[in-house]
């Protein structure tokens, strides 16, 4: 859809811009991503003038953070709960005030669950700082720094070394079916460009001629490519769609597999950590793995619904389903004009909330659904707000510390004593019972598509 600033209302806070909304009251995500500049409100003319780079406000401490994202919450609420006053054409933004109709939408938050979606967003920024601050380093040096997850294995570095060797060119390959190349470039990314960076190692897809060097990345780029590449763990299994119940596993194997898994785990993240920060680090490093691949959720859903077989998980299941709505972005062309173009974003999941709503059966109210899309909504539009205002720039990894253990303590959301089949049941089936629900959520979230059928990249080809 194509949208043009006459299009818009402008939220005015403290007579400064806080936000656009649509005029027809349609709820919308406004994605601040690709606007570096101030947006300035002209009381005097009544319109809308673009200054220089935006500056944001600093916010060096938790409870600072916690004050600006209730007060931005307040808003945001007041802004979709249709409780403020909207402008009229983009000529007479300040001047004339006008009536939109109320649509059927209003979000109440309790007490709690306000607490509990601040936390949420404090948690998005602080896992935003560790992206920031994500260590770079060669092949060489992340195969080293990994090797001690493996202490069995007197050749670890070389064995994690060749393994992304050998992942890299087939994960390139997979991203570069035309399916997925499309929905990469609809998340505003340009797929050559991506698939270059990885394979930027030591000769991986190296343009003919160039000169091969020893390429750096963030360590989190290395997990990602050795977490679907590794045979030892059941995340590449994933990554390749071939872990399920048809390809040959027994039950006492898929156990196997996820029991690895958790090893996998205690030796990387769960170890005594040196110090806050490095508990900070082991905390996001998880927390990157759990929403990539899942594991946690689905061994806590299956144990939470392998006695309710009425309830079935596909592909799109409330439970399962990930937000990944359009957002518009605010972006100033070259002649100096603010325009709106549509981008697609992938928004993490919100653990705690939706472990606490699982735990309490609420997936059995039918308006589940509805009300985990309004709190995502919610949390997005303050997430954005924030980003494009603001600015959290703390080093205090004790505060840091003593919040993630209070209010959002991931390291614990692993359970490392699961119990997959069941001694105390009499018929196998009935022993199987979570394997079996396990498997079901797993191809819920990895389903096997064509779509992701191989296609060899070639570098010089690209676009």
């Amino acid at each position: 859809m194509y949208y043009e600033i006459k299009d818009f209302a402008v939220k005015v806070y403290n007579k400064h811009f806080f936000d656009f909304t649509l005029k027809n009251g349609h709820m919308i995500i406004i994605n601040y991503k690709l606007m570096n500049r101030e947006i300035i409100v002209d009381f005097k003319n009544n319109e809308l003038l673009l200054g220089g780079e935006k500056k944001k406000k600093e916010v060096n401490t938790i409870s600072k953070l916690k004050q600006i994202l209730d007060k931005y919450l307040s808003a945001i609420l007041s802004i979709v709960n249709h409780k403020i006053t909207y402008y009229d054409d983009y000529d007479e933004i300040i001047s004339s005030p006008i009536y939109i109709k109320t649509l059927n939408f209003q979000i109440n938050l309790q007490s709690e669950d306000r607490e509990r979606l601040i936390n949420q967003i404090v948690f998005d920024i602080l896992f935003d700082k560790y992206l920031a601050e994500c260590p770079q380093m060669t092949l060489q040096e992340y195969s080293r720094n990994q090797s001690f997850i493996f202490p069995y294995n007197s050749d670890a570095v070389d064995s994690i070394r060749k393994c992304i060797g050998k992942a890299t060119p087939r994960f390139i390959n997979t991203m570069n079916n035309p399916f997925i190349r499309e929905n990469i470039e609809r998340l505003g990314f340009n797929p050559d460009k991506w698939f270059n960076y990885l394979g930027q190692k030591n000769g991986f897809y190296t343009t003919q001629g160039a000169k091969q060097k020893k390429f750096k990345k963030p360590k989190i780029i290395w997990d990602y490519i050795f977490y679907n590449g590794t045979q030892e763990l059941i995340t590449s299994k994933q990554f390749l769609r071939s872990f399920n119940k048809n390809n040959n596993y027994s039950y006492s194997a898929i156990v196997n597999l996820f029991n690895e898994y958790d090893k996998f785990v205690s030796n990387a993240f769960m170890q005594q950590p040196k110090n806050s920060e490095d508990y900070f680090i082991k905390s996001m490093e998880f927390y990157y793995l759990e929403i990539y691949k899942r594991i946690d959720f689905i061994y806590k859903l299956a144990l939470r619904l392998e006695n309710e077989p009425s309830i079935v998980i596909y592909k799109n299941h409330p439970l399962v389903k990930r937000f990944h709505p359009i957002v518009v972005c605010p972006i100033v062309d070259n002649n100096e004009h603010l325009n709106f173009i549509e981008l697609h974003k992938y928004y993490r999941p919100m653990l705690m909330i939706e472990d606490l709503w699982q735990e309490q059966k609420l997936y059995n109210n039918p308006l589940y659904l509805y009300t985990l899309q309004n709190y995502h909504l919610i949390r997005a539009k303050v997430y954005e707000i924030f980003n494009y205002h603001a600015k959290f720039i703390s080093n205090d990894y004790n505060e840091i510390s003593n919040f993630l253990k209070t209010h959002y303590n991931i390291l614990c959301y692993h359970d490392s004593n699961k119990i997959w089949i069941q001694p105390d049941k009499k018929r196998k089936y009935e022993r199987n019972a979570r394997v079996k629900k396990a498997l079901e959520i797993n191809n819920a979230l990895f389903e096997y598509s064509e779509k992701r059928v191989p296609k060899k990249w070639n570098p010089n080809e690209a676009s």
